[in-house]
This record gives structure tokens, C-alpha cells and sequence, in this order.
């Protein structure tokens, strides 16, 4: 109807970040860390910060509220 879910949002930005990794998977390592800062690290912050809102709009118990807090919980992880 026109609206995107949570679930969609989530995964059509981290799919952007496999699309980044994709493209650079055969650079060197040092190249690899520059298109990260400069490609990736963006494409990170603007999902933190549409996680730090959708967090704030969903209902925890719920199942977009769990797998929200599971990408909360694990956001070091991600972020590495």
C-alpha cells in the first residue's frame, strides 16, 4: 500500500553495504579500508541513526522489535 516496511528499510540498507563489499572484494586491504571510510561509513552512520529511530517506534516484544534489538546488540560486531 505505498508504505516500507521496517524490515525492508533494514535490509535494503544492508544490502548497500554488501553491494560496497562486492565491488572491492578483490582491492588490497589498504584500498579496501579507504572505499570502506569512504562508502561504507556513511552508508553506517545513516543506519544507526534510522535504528536509533526505529527503535523509539516499534514495540520491543514484537518480532521487528527483536530483530531490531539484535542488530542493536550487535552493532560493534557490525561495525568492526
Amino acid at each position: 500500500k505505498g508504505k516500507v516496511s521496517k524490515a525492508d528499510m533494514a535490509v535494503t540498507m544492508i544490502k548497500g553495504l554488501y553491494v560496497i563489499e562486492a565491488a572491492i572484494k578483490d582491492q588490497p586491504a589498504e584500498q579496501k579500508y579507504q572505499i570502506r571510510q569512504e562508502k561504507s561509513l556513511p552508508q553506517l552512520n545513516k543506519l544507526r541513526a534510522w535504528l536509533d529511530k526505529a527503535l523509539q517506534q516499534t514495540l520491543p516484544k514484537g518480532k521487528t522489535g527483536e530483530a531490531l534489538a539484535y542488530l542493536d546488540k550487535n552493532w560493534d560486531k557490525l561495525t568492526v
